[in-house]
């Protein structure tokens, strides 16, 4: 995978700079990949797609659980997972139906 330069979310200085008051909001890594924090400072990850025209959003976990590096490779995952024509929240859903 190429490196994304994005001013929050370098690997290497992500804990630093969310120690610092951040703006709540959506932060974009790039290729779908965006790091959420909430009013509460929670931080979690998510990938962005469309299915139909539609946005979605599918959960990859929460920071600093899942690092940015896991991060990327989850939303990878996902990335793959649409090129075949599937839905990453609809897949995830019947693998859990399986177990």
């Amino acid at each position: 995978m190429e490196e994304r330069e994005s001013p929050i979310l370098k690997s290497s200085k992500i804990h630093r700079n969310l120690q610092i008051p951040v703006i709540i909001g959506s932060y974009p890594d790039g290729e779908g990949l965006y790091l959420q924090i909430t009013k509460t400072g929670a931080k979690s990850w998510f990938y962005r797609y469309e299915v139909g025209g539609k946005g979605r959003k599918k959960g990859l976990g929460a920071y600093p659980t899942i690092t940015l590096e896991k991060a990327r490779t989850a939303a990878h995952e996902c990335r793959l997972l649409r090129q075949q024509g599937l839905d990453p929240i609809d897949y995830a859903k019947q693998l859990e139906e399986k177990r």
